[in-house]
């Protein structure tokens, strides 16, 4: 999924996810540029964040 910022900045997102499967959000940020992450689980999940 490519990210599509609103115009206030924000990014909403709501995926089910199978046991062994993944979801990816890739996009471009600016050089300094700040990412708050909040998401919910029902159970223990990897989760990571690795450049292009």
């Amino acid at each position: 999924m490519d990210i599509a910022w609103s115009p206030d900045g924000r990014l909403a997102h709501k995926a089910r996810v199978a046991a062994g499967k993944s979801v990816e959000v890739c996009g471009a940020l600016a050089v300094g540029g700040v990412v708050r992450w909040r998401f919910t689980t029902g159970a223990p999940v990897d989760f990571n964040i690795h450049p292009r």
